[in-house]
C-alpha cells in the first residue's frame, strides 16, 4: 500500500503471474502470520511478546545464509544469538527450578 502512489503516478501494475504471487505474499507471508501473532498475543505478556516478535529480523539472515549461503557481518550473528540465547534463557527448563511466572 505505501507504493501505490508511486505506481499510480507510473502506471505501472503488476501483470500475468505476478498477481497471485502478490496475493500469496500479501496472504500468506505477511497477512496470516501477523494474524496467528495478535491471536496468541492476548495470552502472553508484553515482555514475551516482544521478544518473540524479535525472531523475525534475527531469523531472516540465519534463513538467508542456510538457503543461499550469503554471508552476513559478523556483528548480525551476534547481535542474533544474543537475542535467541537471552529466549533460550526464559523458555528452557534447567533442573527442577520452578518456570519464570
Amino acid at each position: 500500500m505505501a507504493l501505490a502512489p508511486f505506481c499510480l503516478a507510473a502506471a505501472v501494475w503488476p501483470h500475468g503471474d505476478q498477481w497471485p504471487a502478490l496475493v500469496g505474499f500479501g496472504l500468506f507471508q505477511t497477512g496470516l502470520p501477523y494474524l496467528l501473532y495478535a491471536h496468541g498475543v492476548r495470552e502472553i505478556t508484553s515482555q514475551e511478546a516482544a521478544g518473540i516478535g524479535l525472531l523475525e529480523p534475527v531469523m531472516s539472515p540465519l534463513w538467508v545464509f542456510l538457503c543461499y549461503g550469503e554471508k552476513t557481518a559478523w556483528w548480525t550473528m551476534v547481535g542474533g544469538g544474543l537475542i535467541l540465547a537471552g529466549l533460550a534463557a526464559r523458555y528452557v527448563k534447567v533442573g527442577n527450578r520452578p518456570p519464570p511466572a
